[in-house]
C-alpha cells in the first residue's frame, strides 16, 4: 500500500503485483471522474480532465485494471493535454521489462519528510483526513512508516491491503470486489469487519478537509486569515464555515499550522 499524491487529489493505492507482465493504454477525456464514494463529495457537480490508465495484466490468466488521475478542477486544456502526453511518452519509451520492474515486489519504508517540520504536519493531516472513511488503513499504514525489518514491513504492507478492502467495501463494485477476493483473500480476521461496512452507506471525506489538506501550501491556504480562508474554501466546496470554525478544522482537526504573518492580508 502506498500513499500517494497526483494532481489534484491524494490517497492510498494498492501495490500491484510485481510479477505481472504489464500492458497500457492512457486515455483522455472531460467528464464527472468516476470516484469511489468517498471522494465524490470533492468532486461532485464538476467536471474535471480525466486522465485514464487501462493496464492489463497476465498473471494465471488475463485481468483489467483503470486507474484514473483525476486533475484539478481549473486545469486548462492544453495543460491536462501536457499531463495525457507524459502518459504516452512514457508508454513509448519504456519497454514491457521495464514498466514491470516499476512494480517491485520489495516496498521501501514510506518515512515522514526529514528534517521538513511543514513536510512533516501536511503528511500527518492527509492521513487524518482519510481517517473517518479507512481507519484500519490508516492505522496500519502509520504503523509501517520507518518499519526497517523486511518481514515485519511485508506483513504491515498486507495487513493494510486487507484493510483497505475491509474498510472500503462498500464503495467496491461486485466486479472490484471479486478481483480483490481472488488476488487477496481476506484473512478471517477481517470479515466482521468487512461485513459491518457492507451493511452501512459508504463514508465519504469531508471536502473541506480534504481541501485543506490537498492546498495548504500549494495554494498559500497558511498565510491566510481565517477569514480569508473561509471565504476561499467557500468558493471551492460550496460549504461555508465561520473564520473560528475554519481555524479549528486546520489546527485542532488536522494539525496544520499557519505561517500567516501579521500585517497586510495576502494578496490573493
Amino acid at each position: 500500500m502506498e500513499f500517494v499524491e497526483w494532481k489534484g487529489g491524494f490517497g492510498f493505492v494498492p501495490v500491484l503485483d510485481a510479477e505481472a507482465k504489464v500492458y497500457r493504454a492512457v486515455s483522455l477525456g472531460r467528464i464527472k471522474p468516476d470516484l469511489p464514494a468517498f471522494l465524490e463529495g470533492y468532486f461532485k457537480r464538476r467536471k474535471c480532465y480525466v486522465v485514464t490508465h487501462w493496464y492489463s495484466f497476465a498473471l494465471d490468466g488475463d485481468w483489467l485494471f483503470d486507474f484514473q488521475v483525476v486533475l484539478d478542477p481549473h486545469m486548462t486544456k492544453k495543460a491536462a493535454h501536457a499531463e495525457y502526453k507524459k502518459g504516452i511518452d512514457l508508454w513509448e519509451k519504456t519497454d514491457l521489462e521495464a514498466l514491470s520492474a516499476c512494480f517491485e515486489p520489495e516496498l521501501k519504508p514510506v518515512v515522514l519528510p526529514a528534517r521538513d517540520v511543514d513536510g512533516q504536519d501536511l503528511f500527518k493531516a492527509r492521513l487524518e483526513v482519510f481517517r473517518p472513511v479507512a481507519a484500519n488503513v490508516v492505522r496500519i499504514f502509520s504503523q509501517s512508516l520507518g518499519v526497517e525489518d523486511p518481514a515485519e514491513r511485508e506483513r504491515l504492507q498486507h495487513e493494510a491491503v486487507q484493510a483497505y478492502v475491509a474498510d472500503l467495501a462498500a464503495g467496491l463494485t461486485d466486479e472490484e470486489f471479486g478481483a480483490w477476493q481472488e488476488k487477496n483473500p481476506l484473512d478471517k480476521k477481517w470479515i466482521e469487519v468487512l461485513a459491518k461496512n457492507l451493511r452501512r452507506r459508504q463514508k465519504a471525506l469531508d471536502p473541506i478537509n480534504y481541501e485543506l489538506a490537498l492546498n495548504w501550501i500549494n495554494r498559500r491556504y497558511n498565510e491566510m486569515e481565517p477569514k480569508d480562508l473561509a471565504e476561499v474554501i467557500y468558493q471551492v466546496t460550496g460549504q461555508q464555515l465561520s473564520p473560528v470554525a475554519i481555524r479549528k478544522r486546520y489546527y485542532r482537526k488536522l494539525g496544520l499550522m499557519t505561517k500567516r504573518k501579521p500585517g497586510a492580508r495576502l494578496k490573493r
